[in-house]
């Protein structure tokens, strides 16, 4: 890895998201080569993003179903970084014209309360348990760029911040012990009629245990997850792609709910 290389592979994707060009997986000398490449190039894209989008102030983990992995060549989820100003209070608002190809995700939400430290590795459901402030019900709104989805990679979704194009965040819950996160009960529903039902367990058998793996993907490379930061543990449910006046209801069991409307 050198530091040419990955301002190479930065600035181009940077070039492609500022003229909303299609998603098309990096390829020859701008491919990347690890999951340590795509983290670099990340901080380099938050670094180029500043002033549109703030300094990060949360993480999300994505690649996280054996599906996923299989379709994007990987054998392993990957984190990305979220931008402050990427992160808004529900009920919300999304525009399909801010988007190349706005899709909808429903996940749980968690708020950092002590910082979860590079030097406590490796960290543990358990061990990571006591640094949950809150959790909360939450959508993520990615950007796939009218991906080609029979043409892609894992490295090259988790250099473009895993797709990250947003989030909306329900009502932080802070005496939330009392749920069982391995099978909090989800549901979506659309428009007020049609309904999708999960589990929170969908992530990783539990959200915990995914925000564990991302604590230890961080400290892998010397990153901390500060005090207050905001962590979304993966989709818990398909995808949507939206249309404009589309309405989104997203409840976790014992959790609250969250509410998005889609405009043109």
């Amino acid at each position: 890895m050198t530091t040419k290389r990955i301002e190479k592979i930065a600035r181009h994707i940077e070039s492609e998201h500022r003229a909303k060009r299609r998603f098309k997986r990096l390829t020859g000398d701008l491919a990347p080569r690890s999951l340590d490449e795509c983290y670099a190039i990340q901080n380099r894209l938050a670094a180029a993003f500043l002033d549109e989008d703030g300094p990060v102030t949360g993480y999300k983990i994505a690649l996280t179903s054996p599906a996923v992995q299989k379709l994007c060549n990987v054998d392993q989820p990957a984190g990305g970084l979220i931008q402050a100003d990427r992160f808004r209070q529900g009920p919300g608002n999304a525009s399909v014209t801010d988007f190349v190809r706005l899709g909808v995700e429903f996940e749980l939400a968690v708020r950092i309360g002590d910082a979860v430290l590079a030097g406590g590795a490796p960290w543990t459901r358990d061990s990571i348990m006591p640094h949950v402030a809150a959790i909360m019900p939450a959508f993520e709104l990615i950007d796939d760029r009218d991906a080609d989805y029979a043409d892609l990679d894992g490295f090259s979704i988790a250099a473009d911040r895993c797709w990250n194009g947003g989030v909306v965040l329900g009502t932080p819950v802070t005496d939330w012990q009392h749920a069982d996160l391995s099978a909090a009960a989800v549901t979506m529903t659309m428009n007020n009629g049609e309904t999708e039902s999960g589990s929170t367990g969908a992530t990783l058998g539990h959200p915990l245990d995914a925000l564990a793996w991302l604590a230890n993907q961080w400290a892998g490379i010397g990153r901390s997850m500060e005090s207050g930061a905001v962590i979304m543990t993966g989709s818990v449910l398909a995808t949507r792609f939206p249309k404009a006046g589309d309405h989104f209801r997203h409840e976790i069991a014992g959790l609250g709910a969250v509410e998005l409307f889609i405009d043109g």
